[in-house]
Formats: C-alpha cells, sequence, structure tokens
C-alpha cells in the first residue's frame, strides 16, 4: 500500500511539473502580448503599465522557466527606475542578474549589468555605474549585439558627463551613434542625438547647444518620438533661461513640464521644474520660484540626489537672498549633508569591497592550505598502499567539498531570507510612500502635482476621443473669519469634512484636489458646461449639508463656485474658472457661476473671502 502510494506521488508530480511545463510554453505568445501592451501602456500610464506587468510576473520560478519572465521584469526594472523607484527597480535588476546566471545567458546577463548601471547612476553611484557599464559592454562586444552595445556606449557618456568630463563623454557618444545607426534604432539614434547637442552645450556654450537641441527637436517631431520630443523641450526650456530668451521660454517651459509629467521621467521632470525655478527667478518673481524650487525639491528629495543637490543649492541662496538668512542656512546644511553623504557612502562601499577582497583571499589561502595538506598526506599514504592512498584521497576531497558546498548553500539560503524580507519591507515603505507623495496629507485629496498629471491624460484621451471637458474652481466662503474665530483645528475639520461629500459627490472617473488652503479643482470627464453647472450645483447643495457645530450649535459651510469648459489649455480653463468664482463671491457667494466671456472681469482677491 505505501509503495502504491509513493508511486501515486511521484506520477502526481511529473503531472503537474508538465502541466507547468505546457502552460508557460503556450503563455509565449502571451508573453509577448503582454510585454507590447505595457510598452504602449507606459506612454501615457507608467503605473498602470508597472500593475500589469507585476500581475503576470511569478515570485518564484524554476530555473529552466525563468526565460519566459525575464523580458517582463526587465521591463518593469525601466519603468521602476524612470519613475523614481529605485529601491524596487533594483531588487528587480538583481533577480534579472540571477536568471541571467541560471540561464547561463552573456546577453541577458549584460542587459541585467546595464540595468543595475542605470539605477547606479540615478541613485548617484557614478563609479558602481562606470563598473556596470563597462561590465555589459564586453559582454554585448562579445556576442555582437549592436543595439545593446550602442545603449550601453551611450550611457558610459551620460555618465562622464554627470562626473563633468564633457570630452570622454562625447566620444562615447560619437562612439555610439554609428552603432545605434547599424543597428536600425532610430529611436536610440535620437536619445544619442540629444546627449550629443548637450555636451555641445557644454563645450560651445549655450547657444549653440540651444540651435543642436532644437535641431534633434525637429527629428524626433519627424519621427513621431514623443519621449525625446518631451526631453528636447525640456533641454531648450534650460538653454532659453540660460541665454536670456525669458518670453520663449515661459512659452516651451510649461509645454516641457506638461509632457514630462504625462511619460512619469522623475528626473528629466524634475530638472524641467527647476529650469522653471530659474525663470521666475531671472524674471524676478522670487515668490514663485521658490515655491517651483520647493515642489521640485519635494519631487527630487531622496530620490533623484543629481537634482536635490542642484535645487537646494538654488534654493539656499535665493532664500538667504530674498532676506530669509536662517531658511537659506538650513538649505545650505541639508546640500551640505547630502554632499558627506555620498562621501560616505563612497568609503563604505570601498571599505567593504577591501573587507570582500580579503575574506576571498583568505578562503583562497584556506583552500591552498587544505589541497596542500591533502598531497603531503596522500604521498605518504601512497608509499605505503596505493589503493588506500586514491580512496582516502578521495573521501578527504568529498567531505571537503560536501563542506564548502553546504556551508555555502546554508549563508546564501540565510542571506536570500533576509534579502526577501528587506525587500518587502522597501516594497510596502515605497508604496507607502507613492500614495503619501500623491494626496493631500490633510484632506486624503489629490494633491495638485497628481491632479495636473491625471488631468493631462484625461485631456488627452478627450482630444483622440472628441469628448467635453469641465473644470470647477471651488472656495469655502468666510473660510479665514472661520479660522480666526475658531482656531486652525476647527478649519481643519471643515476642511476634511467638505473634502468627503466632495469625494462622496462625484463619479469614479472624475478629479478632485485641494489646490491649496481652502481652494479645490475638479476635473469634470465627459461634461459639457451645461451639464457641470447642473453637476456643481447638486455638489453645493451636498457640502452644504455638512455636519459643523460649535458649543452645539450647527454652522453653515458654503462654498463658491467657478465653472469653465476646457478648450485647449487646462491652466487657461482654471484661470476663466477662478474669474468666475470671485464673481461668484462679488455677487454674493454661496453659488454656481459659469464662465461668461461677456461678463466683467473683476478684479480681486477671492480666495478665503
Amino acid at each position: 500500500m505505501e509503495q502504491f502510494r509513493r508511486r501515486s506521488e511521484k506520477i502526481a508530480g511529473r503531472c503537474a511539473l508538465f502541466a507547468l511545463i505546457c502552460v508557460l510554453f503556450s503563455a509565449a505568445p502571451a508573453r509577448q502580448d503582454v510585454l507590447a501592451e505595457a510598452r504602449l501602456l507606459a506612454v501615457t500610464d507608467a503605473e498602470a503599465a508597472i500593475e500589469l506587468l507585476s500581475e503576470r510576473i511569478a515570485p518564484d520560478l524554476p530555473a529552466s522557466m525563468a526565460e519566459f519572465q525575464a523580458p517582463l521584469i526587465e521591463l518593469r526594472a525601466e519603468l521602476l527606475r524612470d519613475s523614481g523607484r529605485l529601491a524596487p527597480a533594483a531588487a528587480d535588476a538583481a533577480r534579472l542578474t540571477d536568471l541571467a546566471e541560471a540561464l547561463d545567458d552573456p546577453a541577458l546577463d549584460g542587459r541585467a549589468q546595464f540595468l543595475r548601471g542605470t539605477i547606479q547612476a540615478e541613485n548617484g553611484n557614478l563609479a558602481n555605474a562606470l563598473e556596470r557599464f563597462h561590465a555589459a559592454r564586453s559582454r554585448f562586444e562579445a556576442t555582437g549585439m549592436q543595439r545593446e552595445l550602442a545603449r550601453t556606449l551611450n550611457a558610459l557618456g551620460v555618465t562622464h558627463n554627470f562626473l563633468g568630463d564633457a570630452e570622454r563623454a562625447r566620444q562615447y557618444f560619437d562612439a555610439a551613434l554609428p552603432q545605434a545607426r547599424s543597428a536600425g534604432d532610430a529611436g536610440l539614434e535620437l536619445a544619442v542625438l540629444g546627449n550629443l547637442a548637450l555636451i555641445i552645450g557644454e563645450l560651445e556654450g549655450p547657444v549653440a547647444g540651444l540651435a543642436a537641441h532644437r535641431a534633434t527637436l525637429e527629428i524626433a517631431r519627424r519621427h513621431e518620438n514623443s519621449t525625446q520630443e518631451a526631453y528636447q523641450l525640456a533641454n531648450i526650456c534650460s538653454r532659453l533661461v540660460e541665454t536670456g530668451r525669458l518670453e520663449q521660454a515661459e512659452q516651451t517651459c510649461p509645454n516641457a513640464v506638461q509632457r514630462l509629467e504625462v511619460l512619469g521621467h522623475a528626473r528629466v521632470l524634475a530638472g524641467a521644474r527647476m529650469s522653471v525655478g530659474d525663470l521666475h527667478r531671472a524674471q524676478g518673481r522670487t515668490d514663485e520660484a521658490l515655491r517651483t524650487y520647493r515642489e521640485t525639491l519635494e519631487l527630487a528629495a531622496g530620490a533623484i540626489p543629481s537634482v536635490e543637490e542642484e535645487v537646494l543649492r538654488r534654493l539656499s541662496a535665493l532664500l538667504v537672498q530674498s532676506g530669509d538668512v536662517q531658511a537659506g542656512f538650513m538649505h545650505f546644511q541639508r546640500y551640505m549633508a547630502l554632499k558627506e553623504q555620498k562621501l560616505v557612502a563612497e568609503q563604505a562601499r570601498r571599505v567593504r569591497e577591501l573587507e570582500l577582497d580579503y575574506q576571498v583571499g583568505q578562503r583562497d589561502r584556506e583552500i591552498e592550505m587544505l589541497q596542500s595538506g591533502s598531497e603531503r598526506q596522500a604521498d605518504r599514504l601512497r608509499r605505503r598502499n596505493w589503493m588506500l592512498a586514491g580512496l582516502s584521497t578521495a573521501f578527504l576531497v568529498s567531505a571537503v567539498l560536501a563542506l564548502f558546498s553546504w556551508r555555502a548553500l546554508h549563508v546564501k539560503s540565510t542571506l536570500e531570507r533576509e534579502l526577501a524580507g528587506q525587500n518587502r519591507s522597501l516594497q510596502r515603505a515605497v508604496e507607502t510612500i507613492g500614495r503619501m507623495a500623491q494626496h493631500d496629507s490633510l484632506t486624503g485629496l489629490l494633491n495638485r502635482r497628481t491632479f495636473l498629471a491625471q488631468a493631462s491624460r484625461e485631456i488627452e484621451r478627450c482630444r483622440r476621443e472628441g469628448c467635453a471637458l469641465t473644470v470647477a474652481m471651488a472656495d469655502i466662503d468666510h473660510f479665514k473669519q472661520l479660522n480666526d474665530r475658531h482656531g486652525h483645528a476647527f478649519g481643519d475639520d471643515v476642511l476634511k469634512k467638505t473634502a468627503e461629500r466632495m469625494q462622496a459627490a462625484l463619479r469614479n472617473r472624475d478629479l478632485v484636489c485641494r489646490w491649496g488652503g481652502e481652494e479645490f479643482v475638479f476635473l469634470l470627464a465627459d461634461t459639457d458646461a451645461d451639464m457641470a453647472e447642473k453637476a456643481v450645483e447638486r455638489i453645493r447643495e451636498k457640502i452644504a449639508q455638512v455636519d459643523v457645530r460649535v458649543d452645539g450649535q450647527r454652522l453653515p459651510i458654503t462654498l463658491t463656485f467657478g465653472v469653465c469648459e476646457v478648450e485647449d489649455q487646462l491652466g487657461d480653463a482654471i484661470d476663466r474658472a477662478d474669474r468666475a468664482m470671485y464673481r461668484g463671491k462679488h455677487e454674493g457667494r454661496d453659488r454656481v457661476v459659469v464662465h461668461d466671456e461677456r461678463a466683467p472681469d473683476l478684479q480681486g482677491n477671492g480666495a478665503g473671502a
């Protein structure tokens, strides 16, 4: 009976393995579909693409099945890296290295090394990045992979540019360009051309760089490459500010930021926003420059070290210039601490490398001693009995190898468990931080940055589908008096309860954010101005029912709304809705007013009135 049970279990196990193999082989075309869908989705919604890939990536697979998962893991790592989530991106890249080793695939190992290098570069670890890129370069040269070699040469150029060596960077870009052309990759060729334009600006001045970026922009538009078009607009924005062409910069910079927000490429977006801050500073708009620098710092802090350093330096200088010496000194201290942290991290890395070298050397010496001892013992035993000596030596070597194998397996298993636990903790932390970064901490509504990013995607959708969109601006009536009379805790309670009613009154596809203070902005999908007026009126009535009490007495809470249909730019529609809202304040508050071009444009400050 026992023998029959064991045989049944073996058969069942083989059937399960065969079924898994069949499923995975049949999933190969599906995997290609997922890759294509994820790449297409990433153009407009990187987060949705990451979620799609995460649903299809198995947490654990036999090494023999790894090749089916590797492309999905690689793409997810790239998207995570571009969105600034470097810890989970690094975990995916490390997993890709393990898969390459299990498959004995030098091409995959080269891509994994390249990916790890890009993550190290984004994290500011440029020495590590160069090491990874050169390892990838040797793999691709050995396997004759032109496109991957071109990407790696391009990355080496970018890294040397970050290190301040523009001449060496140009050599790598000059080497990458013919490789990209031979590989027939127009997108990669554009990326190299864009980087060459940056170097031209570094070596020949911003005017020459501006001309090179404009030429690259025209090529990107001819190829309908939206990513490179956004990148070149961001570079043009920066060069326009550098050359003092502020009116042109004022037209170009917002367009660049809007496009980059849709793409979700955190580092380039942070750099473009910093250029907008430079524009405001050059125009003498100090308050707007400070606000923009702070928003940029919020985006870059802890995620994009190169931009974080620069914006801290600029912010501290502008604060001191504007008279706020204490705040300027505080930001300068953060700037110096960040530089010191990088130095300490580099020293720690060097110490770890030296320690590892020592441990490897010590292990080699121990093995040599063991081998030497074994040889001496074998020689003595050989003189007594050749057969006994052979058996004893074989047993000794087997025992030593078994001991080392067991210890290595035990250490590896322990480290893998610890790493898995750390990765899970990091992933949870990253997800929590991601949620916090997208929502207002008091009301739980979208914050302004996330609202603008999602609204941009919605506007693009409506342009394609020909549907209507309407924005509404809302402001709590007499909020300043409420705060002054009853305290800020009371005001916070009013904001939270008002936000809850707003959220409950909206459809799933509508958006609402806390614009600032007591102001809110709505985006109503598939809704024209007439429909929006009725919808916002219902929201106004629901908020009027908010139950806020002071000393047992119910205090009425009212809002004034301005409504405007989106015709072209979101910013213009919000501005017109704001003017309509102020007209409502002037006419008595607690009402909904639709923007009318024929109505007089009242001047004044309606916020909080």
